[in-house]
C-alpha cells in the first residue's frame, strides 16, 4: 500500500493540523470582545494568519513537483505560487476584504486539494484532513467578518 492508498490520518499530521486552527478561533474569538482595540489586534492577527496558511497550502503543489507525482509541472507550480500572491493581495484589502478574500481563496485551495487527492497526487488522508482544517479556519474567518461588517 503506497501512501497515497492511505486514509488514515497520521498522528502527528492530525495533532500538527488541528493545533494550528487554534490561532484562528482565539484570533476570532477575540474580535468579539468588547474592548475596541483588542478587537482590531485580532482581526489584523486573524488576516495575517489567514494568510501565511493559505501561501503555506501553496507550498503542498511545489512539493508534489519535487516529489515526481506529477508531470503537470507548469501547471502545480504555478499553482503553488498563486495562494501567496492572492494572500498578499488580501493583506492590502481593508479589512471585510482581506478577511473575505481569504476565506474564498482557503476554499478555492481546498478544491485544488481535493483535485490533485482525487488524481492521486496526493494522499487521501490529506483530503480528510483538509475538510477539517478549511471548515475550523473558513469558520473562524465568516466569523470575525461578520464581526466586522455589524461592528
Amino acid at each position: 500500500m503506497t501512501s497515497t492508498d492511505s486514509s488514515s490520518i497520521p498522528q502527528p499530521a492530525l495533532i500538527l493540523g488541528l493545533a494550528g486552527l487554534l490561532p484562528f478561533f482565539a484570533s476570532a474569538a477575540f474580535m468579539w470582545t468588547g474592548d475596541a482595540q483588542l478587537q482590531q489586534r485580532a482581526a489584523l492577527s486573524l488576516g495575517a494568519y489567514g494568510a501565511v496558511i493559505l501561501s503555506f497550502l501553496g507550498g503542498v503543489k511545489w512539493g508534489i513537483v519535487l516529489n515526481g507525482s506529477t508531470e503537470h509541472q507548469w501547471r502545480e507550480l504555478t499553482l503553488s505560487v498563486l495562494p501567496s500572491i492572492v494572500a498578499w493581495m488580501a493583506l492590502l484589502l481593508p479589512g471585510a476584504g482581506t478577511l473575505l478574500l481569504l476565506a474564498a481563496a482557503l476554499l478555492g485551495q481546498y478544491w485544488l486539494d481535493f483535485l490533485s487527492v482525487r488524481h492521486g497526487d496526493l494522499p487521501r488522508w490529506f483530503g480528510k484532513l483538509r475538510i477539517v482544517l478549511t471548515v475550523g479556519a473558513v469558520l473562524s474567518l465568516v466569523g470575525g467578518l461578520v464581526r466586522l461588517m455589524t461592528g
